[in-house]
């Protein structure tokens, strides 16, 4: 989704749906997330431990 898109949506009242993902992120997350339909993902690469 494009960011123009997200925020006609929030604009609009309407439902926005995501995720927040941390360090074990994959990049195959990213497909899943936009075949299931969120409208956002928010990469937290800066909290947690190595």
């Amino acid at each position: 989704m494009l960011a123009s898109t997200l925020k006609e949506k929030v604009a609009h009242g309407q439902e926005v749906v995501g995720v927040m993902m941390g360090l074990s992120f994959w990049p195959g997350y990213l497909e899943i997330c936009k075949q299931e339909g969120l409208d956002l993902v928010v990469l937290d690469l800066e909290h947690g431990a190595l």
